[in-house]
């Protein structure tokens, strides 16, 4: 082979074109929230209203009165109304929705491609996240669908 058909051959030869870094850093991906700290301010805002409930079960079972049942079955009629509507709907639905705010948060990926000006949206699958949004969010629309129902039966 000769020199000048080796340098043709060479010259005509097709290269893949290599993403420089400066491509790769105009992509975006991220999670809004971290999945292991989530899950554990999570765990806490659920146990605020699985307490309130536990010591409702115990009462109502066993009649064993332990806190922070107790504390609102004997101090709770001294409270204004809207004291009490407050604290209920924040106990059993306001936390738990943010619970299950959080925790969809950290589970879903953003990635924003600037070039082709498109959006996508990944989830990451975290056992311990799904299962504490699977709680949450029987928990909270439990009784948000428990309200609906009472208002739309007329009680008070």
């Amino acid at each position: 082979m000769k020199n000048d058909d080796v340098e043709n051959k060479l010259q005509n030869l097709k290269v893949p074109e290599v993403q420089l870094p400066d491509e790769h850093q105009k992509e975006l991906k991220l999670a809004l929230l971290s999945a292991k700290q989530s899950a554990q301010v999570s765990v806490w805002l659920l146990c605020i209203p699985f307490s309130v409930l536990l010591g409702a079960i115990f009462d109502s079972v066993w009649n064993i009165s332990i806190p922070p049942w107790s504390l609102l079955k004997t101090y709770g009629h001294f409270w204004p109304l809207w004291l009490r509507m407050s604290v209920f709907i924040t106990t059993v639905m306001v936390l738990p929705l943010v619970a299950l705010l959080l925790n969809i948060l950290s589970i879903i990926w953003f990635q924003y491609n600037r070039t082709q000006k498109v959006l996508n949206i990944s989830i990451r699958i975290k056992p311990i996240n799904l299962v504490i949004i699977a709680v949450a969010g029987l928990l909270a629309f439990l009784f948000i669908g428990h309200a609906i129902a009472d208002s739309i039966a007329g009680h008070n």
